[in-house]
């Protein structure tokens, strides 16, 4: 074995090695299907310690404490590590979303929730039901079909267009309801049309020209 390869070898196997634990500070805002601040909803860092519940303007913070195994990181160690989140509302609403953040950070980018309906989740879950049970059985997915069946409505909401207008603060919803929606792909038989047609009605709403 050449020594490079040898020295590449070592370094990639210390990375892969220990584990360890570290806290990142999250931050974020709702914004109300209709609008409006939300308050009084917890939101808690999903598989992740940490939560706390909205202020009187839709504004929450909490610091999560990240355990990792380090297993075949990076030799640089920096990648990105977002953090999922999930809120419960009162008479069933629900949120999902993501802090983004880099695995050497303490502090995440700001994050934008919004907070569904549970009627709205339901009839979305019921869509996907009838479509199979691999395909409904996935936590968020019914969030993301709901969010995606009432983009337009969503987007046209004063609160949430301010929050994305930094283009930072909704890039943790976007990335979360991609993942599910790419992850529904093969589960719910979508077609490239369709899937490929959601990618680009979000970049059309969190990346306006």
């Amino acid at each position: 074995m050449k020594p490079q390869t040898i020295i590449l070898t070592a370094a990639l196997f210390l990375a892969g090695c220990g584990g360890g634990e570290r806290t990142v500070e999250i931050e974020g805002t709702f914004a109300g299907f209709e609008g409006a601040a939300v308050s009084g909803v917890r939101v808690q860092a999903q598989d992740r310690d940490g939560a706390a519940v909205s202020g009187p303007d839709g504004a929450f913070a909490f610091t999560v404490r990240k355990h990792y195994a380090a297993n075949f990181l990076p030799v640089s160690g920096v990648y990105l590590d977002p953090v999922s989140l999930y809120a419960e509302g009162p008479d069933g609403a629900a949120g999902y979303g993501a802090a983004m953040a880099l695995s050497t950070s303490g502090q995440a980018d700001p994050a934008l929730l919004v907070l569904l309906p549970e009627a709205m989740l339901a009839e979305a879950q019921a869509q996907l039901d009838s479509r199979g049970a691999q395909c409904g059985g996935v936590p968020g997915r019914a969030f993301a079909h709901a969010f995606l069946g009432h983009l337009d409505q969503i987007a046209a909401q004063d609160r949430f267009r301010r929050a994305v207008a930094d283009g930072v603060t909704g890039q943790g919803l976007r990335w979360r309801v991609e993942q599910l929606l790419m992850g529904a792909r093969t589960d719910c038989g979508l077609s490239e049309e369709n899937w490929r047609g959601d990618l680009d009605a979000l970049e059309a709403v969190f990346d306006p020209q």
